[in-house]
């Protein structure tokens, strides 16, 4: 009984020897999804509408688990600053993404959201002008934010009728402000009405 369980033992290690090592791959991947990130951005991925994790910049990741068949995969950068898909992916597969620019509908989205939550500061320097005597009522200034791949801005501002110490203030407002890192440097140009 025993030497005949051996032999059946032995037959079947030599039978999944004899398999093509293609084949053997092919069943260790299932539900297996591989995803290259060719971009400077961290990324986020979505599977079905469920986020399944996150790739850093220049790297692959396998997503292990999902059903084997098709499914809408998407993605979008750490803060939501650039998108890629939705693309509809075969599982098992493979899967790569380049992102190489922002667009502009994007940069417009993340310069109103930096705005909104930094405005305040610009309205500060309004009043500080108003104390000092200038006309700030109505003053408009435009901005343009050229941020490096490590987050950091450099400022220009333009506005007509607006005094040398608002102009100031204005620009080390904005200096101080967190923008965020992408690991790409990119544009931001906003308006803003005292």
């Amino acid at each position: 009984m025993l030497v005949s369980a051996l032999i059946a033992l032995g037959a079947t290690a030599a039978a999944e020897r004899s398999r093509p090592v293609e084949e053997v791959a092919r069943e260790a991947e299932r539900g297996v999804l591989r995803i290259k990130n060719n971009s400077p951005f961290i990324l986020q991925i979505y599977v079905a509408g469920i986020r399944v994790g996150w790739i850093k910049p220049f790297r692959s990741e396998l997503f292990k688990g999902l059903r084997d068949g098709v499914h809408r995969v998407y993605t979008h950068s750490e803060y939501g600053t650039v998108a890629w898909g939705p693309k509809h992916v075969h599982v098992p597969g493979q899967l790569n993404i380049t992102l190489d620019k922002q667009t502009a509908d994007l940069d417009t989205a993340l310069a109103a959201r930096i705005y909104k939550a930094n405005k305040a500061s610009l309205a500060a320097c309004g009043k500080l002008a108003e104390r000092r005597g200038e006309n700030v009522r109505g003053a408009r200034a435009e901005f343009e934010v050229s941020v490096d791949e490590k987050g950091a801005g450099t400022v220009t501002v333009k506005g007509e009728e607006l005094g040398e110490s608002l102009l100031g203030c204005l620009r080390t407002m904005v200096k101080q402000w967190k923008f965020d890192v992408t690991g790409a440097a990119y544009t931001l140009s906003f308006t803003h009405v005292n």
